[in-house]
């Protein structure tokens, strides 16, 4: 995945976090990765089957469409921080991985809606803004920041004695 791309992980928001942060020449991506679990895994492929119609994830007993909601906010969210912290628009394309289904994808509207697997196929396939190394750097430098900047809750510094 890192071929071409620099990768981040649980990149922090405000009261939520995004679960992976993707930034390469055709743009920068946010991805929520979801776990749903099947009713038979030996029932075969039709009961691992979900269907994205660019508005709600089908799945074989049930209906959903928090995850695709979930994904695009934080991508707008994501979009508004980094363009006011590196002064020009940079659009956050969004992608929802649901692993372990087979994703039958009836439109191509956003969020891109896969299972995890081959990401390295996917991402480069995806267009949102073609990005120079000077705006990559730029951006990543942002992004870096936000990593960098979260203390963990558990960890106490020693007081001096």
């Amino acid at each position: 995945m890192a071929v071409g791309y620099k990768v981040y992980h649980d990149v922090p928001g405000k009261k939520f976090n995004i679960d992976h942060v993707v930034v390469g020449k055709n743009g920068v991506f946010a991805i929520e990765t979801k776990g749903r679990s099947k009713k038979n895994s030996n029932e075969g492929k039709e009961n691992a089957r979900v269907i994205y119609d660019g508005e709600v994830l089908n799945f074989p007993t049930w209906k959903e469409s928090d995850p695709i909601n979930q994904v695009k906010n934080v991508s707008v969210w994501l979009s508004k921080e980094l363009s006011s912290a590196v002064g020009e628009e940079v659009k956050v394309e969004s992608a929802l991985s649901i692993s372990g289904w087979y994703i039958d994808r009836k439109s191509n509207a956003s969020p891109c809606v896969y299972n995890g697997k081959s990401p390295e196929r996917i991402f480069p396939k995806l267009r949102c803004q073609e990005l120079s190394e000077q705006l990559i750097a730029r951006i990543t430098h942002q992004i870096e920041r936000m990593v960098n900047d979260v203390k963990p809750k558990a960890y106490k510094p020693k007081e001096n004695t």
